[in-house]
């Protein structure tokens, strides 16, 4: 299967596995890409493939929250328990009232989501770019789309460059195969449609076939009647 089918696979596997409603992290087409990539698997994927590589994250991803909530619980085990009384509230909200400083607020790192908002803005850009040489016609959204698929950081332009054109030819492959399913179930359709009107067609001629048989035979019943009775009226009666 197209690398655009098996991410969609994995990915549904591992949330409904652990039920979340978005991906994880770890099951982004990013980095499912880059599993199958250490796995040296390449197109058409195997669906056992596929089901073992979601298995693998989902245990990967529970272990991660076991040692998480391991590590919270001893965390709260060694913590000393304080009682305080109402009196010694006050005086701990008071203390910190007077010592809390607005140079204590944590300063936003503005330059630094100016540069991430920059990345992704080059990738948009990099994407329609790519996408517009490869004559491939595409919705801002599906820009987007495509162009969050792509991990820049540990990779230079060229690398980059292939992402990006390997993304645009899984689009084009998936949209081709969404579209041929859709035919296909097109002509389907029409096919079982002919199939009901031939039937039901057949079935009509049949039916009145079997109709004007029995009508002639009845004719041939009632002239036989009439004939002999004729017959029999004409008959000179023996001496």
């Amino acid at each position: 299967m197209l690398f655009k089918i098996a991410a969609n696979r994995i990915q549904a596997k591992v949330k409904n596995a652990l039920g979340l409603s978005k991906t994880p992290l770890e099951a982004t087409s990013a980095n499912i890409r880059k599993i199958l990539a250490d796995k040296g698997l390449k197109e058409p994927y195997d669906r056992d493939d596929c089901d073992a590589i979601a298995d693998e994250i989902i245990s990967k991803i529970r272990k991660r929250e076991t040692a998480i909530i391991i590590q919270d619980e001893e965390n709260l085990d060694s913590t000393p328990t304080v009682n305080l009384g109402e009196q010694d509230m006050d005086n701990i909200v008071d203390d910190s009232v007077k010592n809390s400083n607005s140079n204590d607020i944590p300063a936003v790192d503005v330059e630094s989501n100016q540069s991430a908002i920059a990345v992704t803005e080059e990738q948009r850009q990099m994407v329609a770019f790519k996408a517009q040489s490869m004559g491939i016609q595409l919705a801002e959204s599906q820009v987007s789309e495509i162009a969050s698929q792509i991990d820049s950081r540990n990779s230079n332009f060229i690398e980059t460059i292939k992402q990006i054109e390997q993304a645009l030819l899984d689009y084009v492959d998936y949209n081709s195969l969404a579209e041929s399913t859709v035919v296909n179930r097109m002509f389907e359709k029409v096919n079982n449609r002919i199939v009901q009107n031939s039937n039901s067609i057949n079935q009509q001629l049949s039916s009145g076939l079997e109709s004007i048989g029995e009508s002639l035979r009845q004719n041939q019943a009632s002239q036989a009647t009439a004939t002999q009775n004729i017959l029999a009226r004409l008959r000179i009666p023996s001496n």
